[in-house]
């Protein structure tokens, strides 16, 4: 069964194409399910940080679900149209995201948690790479996964997304992080979170699938189950290089993937 957990729309303010172009473009490529998880309002990050680039306004939520439950009803026989929201993890504003969530946790078949600020900078974004000359790449990379951490330990969420982002300009690390990466794939495990094989590392700088095949396998001798996301921008990204990705968990082990639905995760083949 094929799936992609991870797709965006114009909604978000840097992504292009509807939700209906989304689910398209998925019966296109033959897949059986699509799950339309737009990044969730994050008004709650520091200032610094340009939350409006990234993200729709609360309220605007409220019609994004009802248009996603209309092409649920509009598309059912043709594919599976499942709701997610992926979420910006920020430990000090852990009260007001479970507030924000609150009125939507019925509505939702799963929810990401993804990381892009460790403190008061997007990693992931070409507006703060001079950041990246300001520290020790090391110590980075080594924040960004003790925040990846306490984001599995609220047991909030139900995926994690991109785990190795923070390579996407290529800013590796000098030493091994396995300790620490270890540690962290240890809260995702017994938070029964599912990781995510995200293809669009190939469409960026670094050229390579998050995660790593060293984290793949560090995941699958942890039990830790994976899905597919291709992180999709454009309509035209649904599914991308999914062949890759299938291959990259197979080489690691896997033989199935997880699907969600009202939160209850079910195993589906690769």
């Amino acid at each position: 069964m094929s799936i992609d957990l991870h797709t965006h729309t114009f909604k978000c303010h840097h992504a292009k194409g509807t939700s209906e172009d989304i689910v398209k473009a998925a019966i296109q490529q033959g897949l059986k399910a699509i799950g339309i998880n737009d990044h969730f309002p994050m008004r709650y990050l520091p200032a610094p940080i340009p939350a409006a680039d990234y993200a729709m306004e609360l309220s605007e939520f409220p019609d994004h679900v009802k248009e996603i439950k209309q092409l649920r009803e509009k598309y059912k026989g043709k594919i599976e149209v499942l709701f997610g929201s992926e979420v910006d993890f920020y430990q000090p504003a852990i009260d007001t995201i479970k507030q924000s969530l609150e009125p939507f946790m019925d509505d939702f078949d799963y929810l990401y948690g993804s990381v892009h600020v460790v403190t008061d900078w997007t990693i992931d974004d070409e507006k703060f790479m001079y950041k990246w000359e300001e520290q020790p790449i090391d110590n980075v990379h080594d924040g960004y996964y003790r925040v990846l951490e306490q984001m599995a330990k609220t047991r909030l969420f139900d995926v994690v997304g991109h785990i190795d982002v923070c390579k996407k300009f290529k800013k590796f690390p000098s030493g091994n992080l396995d300790t620490r990466i270890g540690t962290t794939l240890d809260a995702i495990a017994a938070a029964g979170m599912v990781l995510e094989i995200n293809t669009a590392g190939l469409r960026k700088p670094v050229g390579e699938i998050y995660p790593s095949p060293r984290i793949l396998e560090m995941a699958a001798a942890r039990n830790i189950k994976i899905t597919l996301g291709s992180d999709a921008h454009d309509p035209a990204e649904v599914g991308y290089c999914f062949d890759k990705a299938i291959d990259l968990a197979k080489r690691a082990g896997y033989a199935s993937l997880v699907t969600f639905k009202k939160r209850q995760p079910s195993i589906v083949g690769l």
